[in-house]
């Protein structure tokens, strides 16, 4: 509650007071870890906190990438990544490592070993149905997307020193699903077995027929891209 309250305190007077691209990269970004939404009022973390993050960031170093905010405001050349265990962007500015706030960001796109990739704000696409953060982006087109969703669960210890059992530390555990947008709704690709391919409908079959045909795994990027590019035709 106090976070929602100093959010909607920072967007009620801080964004007009700033206008648009007119005020410097510093005036944003501390607009950005103002509303840090990650349960804690640390709005910067040291370089030895940065690094024991980097397991669970995308990417794993800080990479430079234009970030569009909410009210469609663009920062260029910001060094970024984004930590999808605490849900929050690192940004690395004038020596100092700042937590920004992932719900006051639309849309990340990283330029990244001669490559580009991008995220986009779970909220952009249908019902997060309890996701957060970003999901990144694997395909598009004009209308439609299909993108993955890195999360990690914690599992706190459980040991009991009068039996001897349990497990001592705090375990995390990546997980990694993919959902496709198609239609102007949003699906989650669990496999490609009948129950899944079921959610489609009359597409249904065509698509099992051509998975079958084509020889198509669940998980390997590039059949999970043919998948989408084959529903998107139908």
């Amino acid at each position: 509650m106090k976070f929602t309250v100093g959010l909607l305190v920072v967007l009620t007077f801080f964004y007009p007071s700033i206008g648009q691209e007119s005020r410097s990269i510093d005036d944003w970004l501390k607009v950005l870890s103002y509303g840090v939404g990650n349960q804690t009022n640390a709005t910067e973390l040291s370089d030895e906190e940065v690094l024991a993050r980097n397991d669970y960031c995308l990417p794993q170093e800080f990479v430079s990438c234009s970030l569009l905010l909410g009210n469609e405001t663009v920062l260029e050349k910001i060094s970024a990544k984004y930590d999808y265990r605490g849900n929050i962007v690192l940004i690395n500015h004038n020596d100092k490592n700042l937590i920004a706030a992932p719900n006051m960001i639309k849309e990340i796109k990283f330029s990244y070993q001669q490559k580009e990739f991008k995220l986009i704000n779970v909220t952009q696409m249908d019902r997060s149905f309890g996701r957060k953060g970003f999901y990144e982006v694997l395909l598009e087109d004009e209308e439609n997307k299909l993108v993955s969703h890195r999360f990690v669960e914690t599992f706190l210890p459980s040991y009991n020193a009068t039996v001897d059992a349990g497990v001592k530390d705090t375990i995390y555990s990546e997980k990694k699903e993919f959902l496709i947008f198609d239609s102007q709704k949003l699906y989650p690709l669990e496999n490609f077995k009948s129950k899944t391919l079921g959610q489609f409908d009359e597409k249904a079959n065509p698509l099992k027929a051509y998975i079958k045909k084509e020889k198509l795994k669940f998980k390997e990027e590039e059949d999970l891209k043919r998948f989408a590019q084959y529903l998107w035709s139908l």
